[in-house]
C-alpha cells in the first residue's frame, strides 16, 4: 500500500512517454499528407483557372469573328437569320435571359472575375472591352445603313476596312492576353514542379522518420511493459512484505482512503476487535466507528473537542477535525468487541501523503493497553492505602513538632529548636504530597465530586492573589492583577479552581527571578462562550526537553535530588484534571530566557 503510490506513478510516466511519442509521429505524417493534399488542389485550381480565363478570351475572339462573317453574309443575301445568333452581343440591354449566343461583354466581365486584382490583365480588358464595344457599335451602323440606305451603301461602308480593322486589333490584344496568360501558367508550373520535388524530398524523409519513429516506439513499448512487469512484481513483493510485517506485529492497524472506505486491516486488528477483516473491509469507515466505539464516549469526544477548536464537531468527525487543527490526534476509547466484552485502547490517527504533499488515506493504529490500566490501577491502589495508611500518624507526627516547635512545651536548645524546625517542615512537605497523590486517585478513580456553580471571576482572581501573595514574596515576588472582566461569571467549582490557581501561582513564583512579577490576566469572549485566564512570569522558561512531559504525574524540570524548588510535581497534572472535569482547557507558551505563559479556559454564564 505505502510504496504503490510511486511505482503507479513510474508506470503512468512511461505510458504517458509512448503515447506523446506516438502522437508527434501520427500527426507529423499526417501534417505531410494533409500538406501533400493542399499543394494538389493548388495545382490543380491553377490549371483549371488557366483553361477558364484563355476559354473566355478565345470564346470572345471567336464570336468577333462570327460576327463578321454574320455581318457579310447578312449584307449579301439580306436573310436576317444570318444575324439573329449575334442579337445578344448586340443589343445586351435587350437580350432574353435564354436563347442566342451570350453577351461578348458578358464573356469580357468573367475575365475579369477570374483575374481579380491583377492591375496589368485588368488594364489590358479594359482596352479590349472598348475595342469590342467599337466593333459591335460598327455592325450595328452597317447593319442599320443597309436598311436605310440599302446594299450598296452598306457595301461601301463595308470596303472600307473600318470593321475588318477593329477585329485585328481586337486579335492582336488576345494574342497578346493568350500569350501573357500562358506564360505566367508556364512560370506558375515551373514554380509548382520544384515544389513537388521539393515536397517528395520532404516526403520521403518523414516517411523515414515515421519508420525510425516506430521502430523507436515498439522498443521502448517493450522496455515499458518489461519495466511495468518489474514494477509491478517489485510492488507485489513489497504488499507481500508490508502485508506479513503488519499481520506480525501487535498493535492494530486499519486504513482508509481519503473519502473513508476501508483498504486495509491486518489480523492485530482482527484479534483485537473480534471482526475479521470481511466485516469492514471495502465499507466506509463509520460502520466500523459504530460497532465497536462506545457511543456515549464519542460524544463526550466531540463536545470536549468542539468546544477547543471553537466549532462544533459530529462524533463521526472527531479525527478528521483533530488532523485539520493539528495533523496528528491520539485518544483512548472503550473498544466493544464482537463477543461483548470491552477493551481499553489508545488509538492514533495520521494523514497519509504522496510526494506532492497531497493526502492520499489514512493510518490508523490501535494498541490495547488493557495491561498498563491494570497496572495503573494497581499502583493507583496501592499508592491511595499506602497515603490514607501514612496520613494519620503523620498528621500527629506535624502537629507534635508544631507544639513543641512554638515553644509551648518550654523552651529547647538551639540546635534542637533547629532540628524540630526543619522536621516539622519536612512533615507539612509529607503532608502536601500525600494530598496531592489523594487528589490524583480521587480525580481518576471518578470519586472526586465536583460542586459547580456560578463563580464572579474579577472577584475569584482577587481573592486568589490575596491567598497567594504572601507565597509569593518568601520568594520576592509581586502577583499582579493585569485585567479581568468585571460582571462575567464562569461555570465551576470555586475550590477546585482557587487550587488549580494556587498552583499556576506557586509554580510562576517559584521560577521568577527575585524582584520579578506574576501577571494574572482574564478576558471573556462572547463569541464562543468561553473566558480565558492567563498566568505569566518571567523567568527561565521550561527547558525544551521538559515540554512534552510538563501535564505528567510527578513531572519536573529539575529532578535531581538538590533541586532549589521544592515540589511534588503533581500539580499542573492536578490542574490539567480538573479543568477537564469543569469542561475547561489548559495550554502553555514558554520561550527560553523570557518566561512562561499558561492559558486555560472556562464555560461563561449567558444570562
Amino acid at each position: 500500500m505505502f510504496s504503490k503510490t510511486a511505482t503507479e506513478f513510474l508506470i503512468n510516466r512511461a505510458t504517458k512517454t509512448d503515447v506523446i511519442i506516438i502522437t508527434l509521429v501520427v500527426s507529423f505524417i499526417a501534417g505531410l499528407f494533409y500538406y501533400q493534399g493542399v499543394r494538389i488542389s493548388r495545382a490543380r485550381w491553377s490549371v483549371m483557372h488557366s483553361y477558364e480565363v484563355r476559354s473566355h478570351i478565345q470564346a470572345v475572339y471567336t464570336t468577333i469573328k462570327e460576327l463578321e462573317t454574320g455581318e457579310r453574309d447578312y449584307l449579301l443575301t439580306g436573310n436576317p437569320a444570318f444575324m439573329a445568333p449575334f442579337q445578344n452581343s448586340l443589343h445586351p440591354e435587350t437580350a432574353a435571359p435564354a436563347g442566342g449566343r451570350e453577351s461578348l461583354l458578358g464573356e469580357i466581365q468573367e475575365v475579369r472575375n477570374l483575374v481579380g486584382d491583377d492591375a496589368h490583365q485588368q488594364s489590358e480588358l479594359s482596352s479590349l472591352e472598348r475595342l469590342v464595344r467599337q466593333r459591335i457599335d460598327h455592325a450595328n451602323f452597317t447593319v442599320g445603313l443597309f436598311q436605310e440606305k440599302g446594299r450598296d451603301a452598306a457595301a461601301q461602308e463595308l470596303n472600307s476596312r473600318a470593321g475588318p480593322a477593329l477585329t485585328d486589333s481586337i486579335h492582336g490584344v488576345i494574342n497578346d492576353m493568350l500569350a501573357e496568360e500562358s506564360s505566367m501558367f508556364k512560370t506558375h508550373q515551373e514554380l509548382e514542379q520544384r515544389r513537388w520535388q521539393r515536397d517528395e524530398v520532404l516526403f520521403g524523409g518523414g516517411l523515414l522518420f515515421f519508420y525510425l519513429g516506430l521502430l523507436v516506439t515498439v522498443e521502448l513499448a517493450a522496455r515499458n511493459r518489461r519495466r511495468r512487469q518489474q514494477a509491478e512484481l517489485t510492488l507485489h513483493e513489497r504488499e507481500v512484505l508490508i502485508q506479513a510485517i503488519m499481520d506480525g506485529g501487535k498493535h492494530a492497524m486499519y486504513a482508509t482512503d481519503r473519502n473513508g472506505i476501508i483498504n486495509l486491516y491486518n489480523r492485530a486488528t482482527e484479534r483485537l476487535m473480534g471482526y475479521s477483516s470481511q466485516d469492514f473491509f471495502g465499507q466506509h469507515v463509520s460502520k466500523l466507528i459504530d460497532t465497536v466505539f462506545d457511543a456515549a464516549e464519542l460524544e463526550d469526544c466531540a463536545r470536549k473537542l468542539g468546544m477547543k477548536i471553537g466549532r462544533p464537531v459530529r462524533p463521526h468527525d472527531i479525527y478528521m477535525e483533530a488532523l485539520k487543527e493539528w495533523g496528528f490526534f491520539e485518544h483512548e476509547w472503550t473498544v466493544l468487541r464482537k463477543d461483548g466484552s470491552k477493551t481499553p485502547v489508545s488509538l492514533t490517527v495520521t494523514a497519509l501523503k504522496d510526494d506532492d504533499g497531497e493526502v492520499y488515506g489514512y493510518l490508523r493504529i490501535a494498541q490495547d493497553i488493557s495491561e498498563r490500566k491494570e497496572v495503573e490501577r494497581a499502583k493507583n491502589e496501592f499508592i491511595s492505602t499506602v497515603s490514607h495508611e501514612l496520613r494519620t500518624p503523620l498528621t500527629s507526627i506535624r502537629g507534635s513538632l508544631g507544639l513543641i516547635a512554638s515553644g509551648t512545651l518550654g523552651a529547647l536548645p538551639g540546635k534542637v529548636t533547629e532540628l524540630v524546625h526543619i522536621a516539622h517542615k519536612n512533615s507539612e512537605r509529607l503532608v502536601l504530597i500525600i494530598n496531592d497523590i489523594l487528589d490524583v486517585e480521587k480525580i481518576e478513580s471518578g470519586k472526586l465530586h465536583m460542586r459547580i456553580r456560578h463563580v464572579e471571576v474579577a472577584s475569584l482572581l482577587n481573592q486568589a492573589l490575596e491567598a497567594n501573595q504572601a507565597y509569593a514574596e518568601r520568594f520576592g515576588v509581586r502577583l499582579v492583577l493585569k485585567s479581568a472582566p468585571r460582571h462575567i461569571s464562569i461555570s465551576a467549582d470555586p475550590e477546585r479552581l482557587m487550587q488549580v490557581l494556587a498552583n499556576l501561582l506557586s509554580n510562576a513564583s517559584k521560577f521568577s527571578p527575585h524582584g520579578a512579577e506574576v501577571w494574572i490576566s482574564a478576558r471573556a469572549d462572547f463569541r464562543d462562550g468561553r473566558v480565558y485566564f492567563s498566568v505569566q512570569d518571567f523567568g527561565a522558561g521550561i527547558p525544551e526537553a521538559f515540554r512534552h512531559s510538563v501535564f505528567e504525574k510527578f513531572a519536573q524540570a529539575d529532578p535531581s535530588a538538590t533541586r532549589s524548588h521544592e515540589g511534588t510535581g503533581l500539580g499542573l497534572s492536578i490542574a490539567r484534571k480538573l479543568l477537564d472535569a469543569m469542561e475547561g482547557s489548559i495550554s502553555f507558551e514558554t520561550q527560553s530566557g523570557k518566561g512562561t505563559t499558561f492559558f486555560f479556559d472556562l464555560p461563561q454564564v449567558v444570562a
